[in-house]
């Protein structure tokens, strides 16, 4: 038995594999089988209130994706008028501990800032007149052993 030439057998893998192709495209775009839809709210059910959140503390670390974060914060920030911490030189007195005298237009008493995201060691007794109503922070939330204890393996 005589195999038909090359060319035949490779029209043949192409008509195949744009067919399948074409089948994959109309699955996707119709929405087939696998494409999963949260269910449609009840009809006169009011849509559930979803607020961002406008007071945040970014602590960025080094090499580690952390001036992404910054710059939609940043946007972010600026898209909705809110006040930034920013440093009165380049930093916050990094490596050391956050300071909040070093925090350009800080007074004591003075209206707290909405946004604070730069490289900084965390420091909650300094960061608290800056940014946050202490009672809207958890420290057990913040700290960084606390927060990564789950992920330690040390057995």
């Amino acid at each position: 038995m005589k195999l038909p030439p090359a060319c035949c057998r490779l029209q043949t893998l192409g008509a195949a594999l744009g067919v399948c192709v074409t089948i994959g495209f109309t699955v996707q775009l119709l929405g087939g089988p696998f494409q999963r839809r949260a269910p449609p709210a009840p009809p006169g059910a009011p849509p559930s209130p979803c607020q961002p959140h406008t007071h945040l503390v970014f602590l960025k670390t080094h090499k580690t994706g952390g001036s992404s974060v910054v710059n939609v914060l940043h946007r972010f920030g600026e898209a909705r008028g809110l006040r930034f911490a920013l440093p009165h030189r380049y930093q916050f007195g990094y490596p050391g501990g956050f300071r909040a005298e070093r925090v350009k237009g800080f007074t004591p008493g003075g209206p707290p800032f909405d946004i604070i995201c730069h490289h900084m060691r965390f420091n909650l007794s300094e960061l608290n007149p800056v940014q946050l109503n202490p009672a809207e922070l958890n420290p057990d939330e913040l700290s960084p052993v606390q927060l990564n204890l789950p992920e330690l393996n040390l057995a």
